[in-house]
């Protein structure tokens, strides 16, 4: 009997542990629960593919990058559509009044054309302004509902420790993970001690810190 009490304690002890140890992950996990969001100013790096003759352009676009951290253990990460597209007119404006004029500087450098003569060229041949043309033009090349969805992923994640593992697949990669710290309102992932910034999103490096959208 003193056996069989023995061993009941010591089973007791260990459902104590692995309930202790099931809360610290839950716990690390809850904090992240919800969704966070931040701000990448993608500017320097799309205006530096820009060309020579684009060297003193300077517009502004600015994605709002979000993470959502479910319950379930899934996780997406998105850029809000609307925020993309409302940053990207504001781009355009930008990148059409500055493309017009180098245009302008080009005929008259090339064919000794003024900007009323050029004017007068472009509404002949494609029957429209240069600043339409230019706008319809890159319009036709970019489809903002395609940028959008090349930068969503989604997955599963699990949270241990201060290290967070978010994984496309099924499966989550041990090896593979970031250090975070939930401090209020604020979300801060860096990376581990040796790892390298590897981001398919250009102007994102570490450390992020994103806000909890409420």
């Amino acid at each position: 009997m003193k056996r069989i009490s023995k061993i009941v304690t010591m089973l007791l002890a260990c459902l104590m542990l692995f309930s202790l140890v099931g809360c610290g992950k839950s716990d690390a996990g809850k904090d992240l629960y919800g969704t966070w969001s931040m701000d990448v100013d993608l500017s320097e790096e799309l205006n530096s593919q820009m060309g020579d003759e684009f060297a003193g352009f300077d517009g502004k676009l600015v994605i709002t990058l979000k993470f959502d951290f479910n319950e379930d253990g899934s996780f997406k990460m998105y850029v809000e559509s609307d925020a993309l597209k409302e940053s990207f007119a504001g781009w355009m404006d930008s990148f059409v009044v500055f493309s017009a004029d180098v245009l302008y500087e080009e005929f008259n450098a090339q064919a000794g054309l003024t900007k009323e003569e050029t004017d007068e060229l472009i509404q002949s041949t494609y029957g429209c302004t240069m600043e339409e043309y230019i706008r319809s033009t890159m319009e036709g090349t970019v489809n903002i509902d395609a940028m959008a969805a090349e930068m969503q992923t989604e997955g599963i994640w699990e949270a241990k420790g201060d290290k967070l593992y978010m994984s496309e697949g099924d499966k989550i990669d041990v090896n593979s993970f970031d250090i975070f710290e939930v401090s209020g309102d604020t979300l801060t992932l860096s990376l581990p001690e040796g790892a390298t910034d590897s981001s398919d999103i250009p102007g994102l490096s570490y450390p992020y810190s994103l806000q909890r959208v409420k």
